[in-house]
């Protein structure tokens, strides 16, 4: 059972590279006052959260992705959450458009998907 962050290193963790960023995501972990940014070695790198979670499921390892994407595989008990008193609660999406002009159907679509809550 994974208690700190330094037992990572005994398992085989999964990362992501996704297309707006440079390099590796980091494992951005936070307990109380303590906020790490742990860069993980692992076996496999993915350029989607979606596809690190397919391979967890599989049984290749740990992934790090959001909770609320995962939240069905989660509650249908095909993946644990580990590490839990170290996972920080996100802020949300912030998106900036003109309020002057009428909103595109597409920006409509991705507000409402942004804005969506599962009921519990």
């Amino acid at each position: 059972m994974l208690q700190t962050p330094d037992d990572l290193e005994s398992h085989a963790c999964m990362n992501t590279r996704l297309p707006l960023r440079e390099g590796i995501n980091a494992w951005e972990l936070k307990q109380g006052d303590v906020a790490l940014q742990c860069r993980i070695d692992g076996p496999l790198i993915f350029n989607s959260v979606y596809a690190a979670m397919d391979a967890a499921m599989a049984g290749y390892g740990l992934a790090y992705v959001p909770e609320l994407l995962a939240r069905p595989w989660l509650e249908s008990g095909r993946l644990q959450k580990v590490l839990q008193d170290w996972c920080p609660m996100q802020q949300g999406y912030h998106i900036f458009y003109s309020s002057e002009r009428q909103l595109l159907p597409a920006l409509a679509l991705i507000i409402d998907t942004l804005r969506y809550e599962p009921q519990e």
